[in-house]
């Protein structure tokens, strides 16, 4: 913790944080963890770009809430935002 690293031989970052392994049996894996401001700082017109679909995004769900739910309200987002003009 506080000590510093480099990635690709370029950017300095402070590890705030230190993550157990996961679990062989997870689907979620990666080498390291950082903020979604550093990578949206390196990709902005990737992420500002409508329909793009480089990131995963998990959710927990309050208790009475469904997927079908959440499902039905993010197809109405996805609907009216691809009726848009660019």
């Amino acid at each position: 913790m506080g000590k510093t690293i480099r990635v690709d031989n370029n950017t300095v970052y402070t590890v705030s944080g230190v993550l157990k392994n996961m679990p062989p049996t997870s689907t979620i894996g990666f080498d390291w963890v950082a903020p979604f401001a550093v990578w949206y700082q390196l990709n902005q017109s990737l992420a500002q770009a409508w329909g793009n679909n480089c990131l995963q995004t998990f959710v927990e769900l309050k208790d009475g809430i469904t997927a079908a739910s959440v499902n039905k309200s993010i197809s109405n987002i996805i609907k009216k935002e691809s009726l848009k003009p660019l």
